[in-house]
């Protein structure tokens, strides 16, 4: 069940012909010489187009499966990525990339050229940012593992580390980007608790110690302070965790 002409030009111009996967918005058009349009994306469908095809179950009837509402510009790459791992792209996530998309880009509309341009790539940027962060942040088992488990030198050494790269992301984020505030906050959250924790490194794990037991305690309130931002940036971005992760964050909550 293609789209038909009509629709298919309805869902390139409200897409202003740049692909919606917001780490992509590659401009998409093109002109032959023979002075034919051309473009180098398609009219993906967000609902499948038939019972076996990706995303297949939305509900919708035939008539709303073909209609722009159930369409998303994205290049060829794009197109057949989120096809060929339909679970990873399911409806809810493509209609949150074209409902963003087509946000941002009314915002466009008589920019000259280099602004355009520049806007572009600092959201592509910005979402590569927040994607590459959570992906990191899914890799540290300081969020992880039980209390009685951790050694505060392995904790301080995570630590740092995840400092560090949220410095390196904020050195690439735009002033006003929603995950900016929760990655400061993050990284004061950290600095705070290696500020009270100044021994880590020769600190043992010995429950009889005040010491170490003050650096579970203040452990237990540093992953009660992470956790949150890491869950606003995941779900501003459509992005799922590792279910460990929510998993520790569900039972930070219930206490």
């Amino acid at each position: 069940m293609n789209f038909s002409p009509s629709v298919k030009r309805d869902i390139a111009f409200e897409a202003h012909l740049f692909c919606a996967n917001p780490t992509c918005c590659r401009f998409t058009s093109f002109g032959t010489t023979a002075g034919k349009a051309r473009a180098i994306a398609e009219a993906a469908h967000i609902g499948a187009a038939s019972s076996q095809g990706p995303r297949a179950g939305a509900e919708m009837t035939e008539g709303q499966l073909k209609l722009a509402a159930n369409g998303i510009w994205l290049c060829r790459n794009c197109h057949t990525v989120i096809d060929d791992d339909p679970g990873a792209y399911p409806v809810h996530v493509l209609q949150g990339w074209k409902d963003d998309h087509r946000a941002f880009v009314s915002k466009l509309a008589g920019k000259d050229f280099d602004t355009v341009h520049f806007e572009l790539y600092a959201r592509s940027r910005n979402v590569a940012q927040r994607h590459s962060f959570l992906g990191y942040i899914e890799g540290k088992r300081v969020f992880f593992n039980a209390l009685d488990a951790e050694w505060p030198d392995q904790v301080a050494t995570s630590l740092v580390e995840i400092r560090a790269r949220i410095t390196e992301a904020l050195a690439h984020l735009s002033k006003d980007e929603f995950a900016r505030k929760h990655m400061e906050q993050m990284r004061r959250s950290i600095q705070k608790f290696l500020s009270a924790n100044p021994h880590l490194a020769t600190l043992r794990c010995d429950g009889g110690d005040p010491v170490f037991r003050d650096f579970c305690r203040d452990l237990y309130r540093l992953r009660e302070e992470l956790l949150p931002p890491v869950i606003e940036i995941a779900d501003d971005l459509g992005y799922q965790l590792l279910p460990e992760l929510l998993d520790v964050y569900r039972r930070l909550k219930a206490r």
